[in-house]
């Protein structure tokens, strides 16, 4: 009784988590002036209407490619979340057959299986992570440095990239801890379940 309670609480309280990361994700990207409507700006400083297009071209390929990167470490975190919210619930279940007269071997494994699951899947998701964290910097730093180049790196904020970073790493944290707690929370579940 009291394992489904707790983890019925802890279920509860990381989909609560969920939801407000994605609603931050969803609504930081609706508020935050677009990077396209930036190469507007590209005017006086061409000297002919075909390198004004090939700069147009470039920015929209760089924008592209951060909203990409964007978009793809934002599909990382949701499914890693979801992924590990049910693999809590399905490894910590395991862990309690473990501890039922009748359970055999199969069930052991079935939960050493699925530990390993956990961990290769955090790993993973800390990895592209990392890389997507790794790309969005240097493709902000190219575009700070066009700005430079173009004398609009008065109107630009050198923050940008650090912030990306600073960012990145909050969700690698936040990932791997839900990660680490699901590891946890089904081995404790496992050693100490009979007690």
């Amino acid at each position: 009784m009291y394992y489904s309670v707790f983890g019925f609480v802890y279920l509860i309280i990381q989909i609560a988590i969920i939801i407000m990361i994605v609603r931050w994700l969803v609504n930081r990207n609706r508020s935050k002036p677009k990077i396209a409507s930036r190469k507007q700006r590209l005017t006086n400083t061409a000297e002919t209407e075909g390198e004004v297009r090939m700069k147009e071209t470039m920015l929209d390929q760089m924008n592209a490619e951060l909203e990409q990167s964007v978009q793809t470490d934002k599909t990382v975190i949701i499914v890693g979340m979801v992924i590990n919210v049910i693999m809590l619930l399905v490894n910590t279940g395991v862990a309690v057959a473990v501890h039922q007269p009748k359970a055999g071997l199969a069930i052991r494994l079935i939960f050493f299986v699925l530990t390993a699951f956990v961990i290769v899947l955090n790993v993973s998701v800390g990895y592209a992570l990392s890389m997507g964290k790794k790309r969005r910097v240097k493709i902000t730093e190219r575009l700070e440095k066009f700005w430079e180049d173009e004398g609009l790196g008065k109107y630009q904020d050198a923050s940008i990239s650090q912030g990306y970073g600073t960012r990145g790493n909050l969700f690698n944290i936040i990932s791997l801890a839900l990660g680490a707690v699901a590891l946890l929370v089904s081995l404790i579940t496992y050693f100490l379940g009979s007690s």
